[in-house]
C-alpha cells in the first residue's frame, strides 16, 4: 500500500513558527526557508511572514541587533564576520549597519583582549611567525588587521 502524503496543515505550521519566533529572534529568510520546507506554497508562506511581521513576532531589525550583540559578546566575533553572516541571512545593508552600530567599541576591544590573552599563553608573540599566526586567527574571527595591529602595538604581552 502506498502512503499518500497529506497536505501540510497551514494553521499548525503558522502556530509552530509563531512559537519559534516567540522563543528566540528569527530572521525573515530563516522563517521563509522553514515554511517552504514544510511544504507550503509561496502564497501561504508570504501570508505567514506577513502575519508574523504584523504581530511583531518577526522583525529583521530586532533580529540583526540581537544577533550582532550576541555574536560580539558571546561568540567573540569581530564586526567583519558579523557583517558577513548577517548578509548571508538576507539582512539589508542598512539594518546590518544599524546592528553593528548597536555594539559598542568596548565590547570588541574586550573580546580582542581576551582572545589575545588566551593566545599569548600558547604563542610567543615576540616571534614573528607566532604573531602572524595570531593575526590570521583574529582576522578569521572578523577583526580588521589595523585594529589587531593597533591593539598588539599598545598592549604588552
Amino acid at each position: 500500500m502506498i502512503k499518500r502524503k497529506t497536505p501540510p496543515d497551514y494553521e499548525k505550521i503558522r502556530l509552530r513558527l509563531a512559537g519559534l519566533c516567540a522563543r528566540s529572534e528569527q530572521c525573515t529568510s530563516g522563517i521563509r526557508r522553514k515554511a517552504l520546507q514544510s511544504g507550503l506554497s509561496r502564497a501561504e508562506v508570504d501570508s505567514i511572514i506577513a502575519f508574523l511581521s504584523d504581530n511583531r513576532f518577526l522583525d529583521d531589525r530586532r533580529f540583526a541587533g540581537a544577533y550582532a550583540r550576541d555574536k560580539a559578546a558571546l561568540a567573540g566575533w569581530g564586526p567583519y564576520k558579523i557583517r558577513m553572516e548577517l548578509r548571508q541571512k538576507g539582512i539589508s545593508e542598512e539594518l546590518v549597519d544599524e546592528a553593528l552600530a548597536s555594539v559598542d567599541e568596548e565590547t570588541y576591544s574586550h573580546t580582542l583582549a581576551k582572545l589575545v590573552e588566551s593566545a599569548s599563553r600558547r604563542l610567543d608573540l615576540s616571534d614573528p611567525s607566532d604573531r602572524n599566526r595570531l593575526l590570521r586567527q583574529l582576522a578569521a574571527r572578523g577583526f580588521s588587521l589595523s585594529s589587531i595591529s593597533r591593539f598588539l602595538d599598545t598592549e604588552e604581552y
